[in-house]
């Protein structure tokens, strides 16, 4: 993913073409760009968790923060891990990347409704463990 993110940032620096919107498109070609290597690659995302370092192993900001303390880490990365892919995505772009909901919808080039949908039942798929909720 990194070498992807430098390489989408080389081209956008040799073409001097910036968009007004450039958060969303550049997040929009480098995830292109990076499931076209994945899929080069003979992977299936749609059966196969995301590789380990691309979890939330850093500084989380935002809501998620307060969910995300001392040993509830671990357990938040695991359920996360075991979402389907598309609510995962849309949690990891408005949690850890703080993209708003138009944004992803404009990366993932699906409408914003459907944004919010998979970010809810993503949200409600979390708090139903009540390992994430308890104090212990």
């Amino acid at each position: 993913a990194e070498d992807v993110v430098q390489d989408v940032f080389y081209q956008v620096i040799q073409d001097g073409v910036v968009p007004d919107r450039f958060r969303p498109w550049i997040y929009e070609i480098c995830r292109n760009r990076c499931l076209d290597r994945l899929r080069k690659q003979n992977r299936r995302l749609d059966d196969q968790p995301l590789p380990r370092s691309s979890f939330i192993n850093g500084q989380l900001t935002g809501d998620l923060t307060r969910l995300v303390k001392g040993e509830k880490r671990a357990m938040l990365l695991k359920r996360l891990g075991a979402l389907p892919n598309e609510q995962r995505e849309v949690l990891l772009l408005r949690y850890t990347e703080g993209l708003s909901r138009a944004e992803i919808a404009e990366v993932l080039d699906i409408p914003e409704k459907l944004v919010k949908h998979r970010i809810y039942n993503g949200l409600e798929r979390l708090r139903k463990h009540t390992s994430l909720a308890s104090d212990n």
